[in-house]
């Protein structure tokens, strides 16, 4: 595509991120899919050129009193792709090197791999044995310091997709049980393949938990901030009823 064109385009998905509710990764996924003629490299540059625009947005006014400025700067810097591995991280590593795919250890977590580039992780050795899950090191952190062990009773609370069930997984194991909630049937289902993949073999999913727990664990819904750097567009789809909603649920939940 020529320069001219690139930009044209850059425009058009700017317009459609502003204009709709969804994240703008599904709509330039959308965009691309439904334009086959745009070569991988053209993808590229258009996709660093719509997340270059929203980065450079201002913060929104009734925003400026709940998060300071040098927050939002650090919000506003593009986030590494942080996986966990899922047994001997030094062995996945290599497994990794092996197929061209390097990676940097994370500071914090012992599970931690942090990649250098962007890669396509499912066709992977790794990702298909379930060795390896994409998770933010901070919430392998937040993992960490339930202090979870072996043969556990664990209620996984507002679980969405199962980041950290799976996380518990490995702390536990795979003795005991997990039992992860969630009120979306499709975020269960997406838990379900990954613990299938991971042999996970001690997650149960429920929309209606009940029983006696060593840990409760919540991830209750709320602003999402600290996907921020992944998804530059979420602060402009964020509402301060939004706000208002989430806090209220937190409470109820």
């Amino acid at each position: 595509m020529k320069p001219g064109s690139i930009k044209l385009a850059v425009n058009e998905l700017i317009e459609l991120i502003d204009a709709s509710k969804r994240p703008a990764s599904e709509i330039i996924n959308a965009y691309t899919r439904s334009r086959r003629y745009i070569g991988s490299k053209d993808r590229h540059a258009i996709t660093e050129a719509v997340w270059e625009n929203l980065r450079a947005r201002p913060m929104p006014e009734w925003l400026k009193d709940l998060i300071p400025e040098n927050e939002w700067l650090a919000m506003k810097e593009p986030a590494h792709t942080v996986l966990r591995a899922n047994g001997d991280r030094s062995k996945i590593q290599k497994m990794l090197s092996d197929e061209g795919i390097e990676t940097d250890l994370t500071p914090l977590s012992p599970w931690g791999l942090i990649l250098k580039k962007r890669v396509n992780l499912s066709e992977t050795k790794a990702y298909q044995k379930g060795q390896i899950e994409v998770q933010d090191e901070g919430s392998q952190l937040l993992a960490l310091q339930t202090h979870i062990r072996p043969g556990d009773h664990v209620l996984d609370y507002c679980a969405g997709a199962g980041g950290k069930s799976l996380a518990f997984v490995q702390m536990m194991q795979n003795q005991g049980q997990i039992v992860a909630h969630d009120v979306s049937v499709i975020s269960l289902k997406k838990l379900k393949t990954r613990a299938m993949r991971a042999n996970a073999k001690i997650i149960q999913t429920t929309q209606h938990p009940s029983g006696i727990f060593d840990h409760v664990v919540v991830d209750a819904p709320c602003s999402g901030t600290g996907t921020w750097r992944r998804n530059p567009d979420a602060p402009f789809k964020l509402t301060q009823e939004q706000i208002k909603h989430y806090v209220q649920e937190q409470r109820k939940i």
